[in-house]
């Protein structure tokens, strides 16, 4: 497949989805990331979207998931 992007901005959700394996887009945001990887697509996200990320997790005292976030 042909991409006419060289990067992408990412928000929030995807990695909500990615992380917490969600049942309908937990695969899809898996494949949107091997994808990017493989096609050397640069993935940029910002400091909101990791405290947006970080809501749930410290609410329910879930730090494993937050230090996912960064791997």
């Amino acid at each position: 497949m042909r991409t006419d992007f060289k990067s992408v901005f990412i928000d929030t959700a995807l990695f909500i989805y990615l992380l917490e394996d969600h049942s309908d887009f937990g695969i899809k945001s898996e494949n949107f990331f091997s994808f990017c990887n493989r096609n050397r697509i640069a993935m940029h996200t910002g400091i909101i979207t990791y405290m947006e990320f970080c809501v749930k997790p410290y609410k329910y005292n879930n730090l494993e998931l937050i230090e996912n976030f960064y791997y």
